[in-house]
């Protein structure tokens, strides 16, 4: 016997499939728009008399391959809009503004904070303006289309692969096409009206027609570097050759050369004269010359109507179709050539190297904008992240970095880039800060200039980016899961948290609770944030005891520590409050790796019926287990929302 649907059956099923439509539900949707692309134009070309002969010559293959270039023109228009990381950004920035996380006015102890509030008094009223025009925008625009514009920001890179894949699979299929369209030219030559044909003479070899067309070679030229690029983006081929991946990414300006010009060539041909010419006009006045003639008698009452004088039939006059490619690309172009100009010009000049230091792995650099290229000092946020530049290793490369501290006017206006020595770059980057580091040792000072006129490197900053972190401050429930370096989103929270004690009571900032689990290797890794963290923890403690509750709990694994080599290492730490600390590392370091689903399964029973936002940076293996989770308690009733951070191309 079958066994019944119990009701925790239909709702776990429910829940299932609610779950499943909304974790693919941009894919869903891609698929559906570039299917209805692909039959609208289908059908178009299918029931429009003007291709009636073209499909005479060519047969069904010239729907198809219609209907997958309109989707090919969608998707190299998509392309290149998730690229636009700087009108990204902006964007972002109008749809949801930004939190304003300052309480009260900056510090006036010192004459730099008070020359630095007198500065920007002159800049109030343009801060106005634009607070007012960035709510206005909010306001104007419904809450569902900003959460969907977010989402798609956040989801850019996922757009730009779905494009790429739809790219590749519907150039393929158009390429097929037109190898079929080939071979039936060939077949179904039309002596009667030869200019529409592809081929130039009956029974010509289909790979001639190719090879002898603009669009033949053309398309074999965009195969070719859709496959190079195909391959080079591999997961694999990506990880272990970085480089190789970036640089084969520059063949994509041929590509955009070649399919602009692939319809040049005119191959394809519709009919302009259809009030002068009857589609089988011809054909009905040789079957009506025939039974006129002919022993069979045709009806009279159709003999006067298919005279010549009621049934235009000119010869038709054809002409090659009109590509529509340029149009597309040229808007997406545009768009794509200005955020190129704006992000040149703001990274235009170097930055300047404050302190830098390296430590068990890690580069812990403080870097200041100079005057005149002051943009990071305004617009960023925690939780964003740039992109770093040293020309010294190499003119083209820039590697993404989260910001660990963000620049406060008035108070900091520098910023922290923490780095991981892992890879051929920033390796070559740390010996750089070590010959540095040398150099200032060693040297006189007449050498000590000298040397560094000539060996001095300059590093250059392209941001900051938006990120689906910096959003952090606007959820109530957050729970923070961090992977090695990944700490360094959070701990720019943290580190803001620790300028602006009093930022959880701003108007803005909805947080209510953060659980931050830090899982790392040893305690080495804790050595450029233990002061933060141990100053949070103090501070979060000041408020529990005032207010019975604590805004933040922070949890430490260490995954490769044993409790004697741990207080060996814990020895070897420099820090000034050294109380706070073993405090920090006596209720909150836990040895081994954490056990998720039991950490959620508390979280579900403290938090019943409430949405718990989850931040996860670090490993992919790590955010793929930690999603797997929220996925599974999601299926138990609860409301966890999962986001990561990614750093896209």
């Amino acid at each position: 016997m079958m066994s019944k649907l119990t009701p925790s059956t239909f709702t776990q099923c429910q829940r299932y499939i609610k779950l499943y439509l909304k974790e693919h539900l941009f894919m869903i949707a891609w698929t559906i728009v570039n299917l209805a692309i692909f039959g609208w134009s289908y059908f178009r070309y299918k029931l429009d008399p003007a291709y009636h002969y073209t499909h005479q010559t060519i047969g069904h293959g010239l729907f198809i391959s219609r209907g997958t270039a309109s989707v090919l023109n969608f998707s190299c228009f998509i392309i290149f809009i998730p690229m636009c990381r700087t009108l990204l950004t902006s964007l972002r920035s109008l749809t949801t503004p930004s939190i304003d996380y300052r309480t009260g006015s900056l510090p006036t102890s010192t004459p730099e904070a008070h020359q630095t509030q007198q500065s920007l008094q002159p800049k109030l009223t343009l801060k106005k303006v634009s607070k007012v025009f960035t709510t206005l925008t909010s306001k104007l625009i419904s809450k569902p289309i900003n959460k969907l514009i977010v989402s798609m920001i956040d989801r850019s890179q996922q757009v730009h692969i779905a494009s790429a894949y739809t790219i590749c699979l519907s150039g393929l299929i158009h390429s097929i096409a037109h190898i079929i369209n080939s071979s039936m030219a060939s077949i179904n030559y039309n002596h009667r009206y030869p200019t529409i044909n592809l081929a130039s003479f009956p029974g010509q070899h289909p790979f001639l027609i190719i090879s002898g067309s603009v669009a033949g070679v053309t398309g074999i030229a965009m195969n070719l570097v859709l496959m190079i690029v195909f391959i080079t983006s591999t997961s694999t081929l990506r990880r272990d050759n970085y480089n190789l991946f970036k640089y084969s990414h520059f063949l994509t300006i041929i590509f955009v050369i070649l399919i602009i010009c692939h319809p040049l060539g005119g191959l394809l041909k519709e009919q302009t004269n259809l009030d002068q010419h009857t589609i089988g006009c011809d054909e009905i006045k040789l079957n009506l010359t025939a039974h006129v003639n002919g022993t069979t008698e045709f009806p009279n009452n159709l003999r006067f109507n298919l005279t010549s004088q009621h049934l235009p039939c000119d010869p038709p006059i054809f002409k090659p179709l009109n590509p529509c490619t340029w149009i597309w690309l040229s808007f997406s172009l545009f768009i794509y050539t200005i955020d190129i100009v704006l992000r040149l010009w703001r990274r235009r000049k170097s930055i300047t190297l404050i302190n830098s230091s390296i430590a068990e792995n890690h580069i812990n650099l403080e870097l200041a904008q100079i005057k005149g290229n002051q943009s990071i000092i305004k617009h960023s946020l925690p939780g964003q992240y740039v992109y770093l530049k040293c020309p010294r290793i190499s003119t083209l490369e820039w590697h993404p970095f989260s910001l660990s501290s963000i620049p406060i006017v008035g108070i900091n206006e520098t910023f922290n880039l923490n780095i991981k020595l892992n890879g051929d770059w920033t390796n070559k980057l740390g010996n750089l800060i070590d010959e540095q580091k040398c150099e200032t040792i060693d040297s006189t000072m007449e050498a000590k200039k000298s040397q560094k006129k000539k060996k001095s490197f300059k590093l250059y900053i392209d941001g900051p980016f938006s990120s689906p972190l910096q959003d952090l401050l606007k959820h109530k429930i957050c729970v923070c899961i961090a992977g090695g370096i990944g700490a360094t989103p959070f701990i720019s929270f943290l580190s803001l948290f620790r300028s602006y004690p009093d930022m959880l009571t701003a108007k803005s900032v909805k947080i209510e609770k953060l659980y931050f689990i830090w899982i790392c290797r040893n305690v080495s890794n804790l050595s450029g944030f233990i002061e933060t963290l141990a100053h949070v923890y103090g501070t979060s403690q000041s408020i529990k005891r005032c207010t019975q509750r604590s805004p933040f709990r922070l949890t430490i694994y260490l995954t490769q520590e044993s409790q004697e080599t741990m207080l060996v290492n814990v020895n070897r730490l420099v820090v000034q409050d050294e109380m706070l600390i073993n405090k920090l590392l006596r209720n909150s370091i836990f040895l081994g790796k954490p056990k998720l689903r039991a950490i959620f399964q508390q979280l579900q029973r403290t938090h019943q019926q409430q949405k718990v936002s989850v931040f996860c940076s670090g490993p992919l293996n790590m955010r793929r287990e930690v999603k797997k989770t929220c996925h599974s308690m999601n299926l138990s009733g609860s409301h966890f929302v999962f986001k990561h951070e990614d750093f896209g191309f």
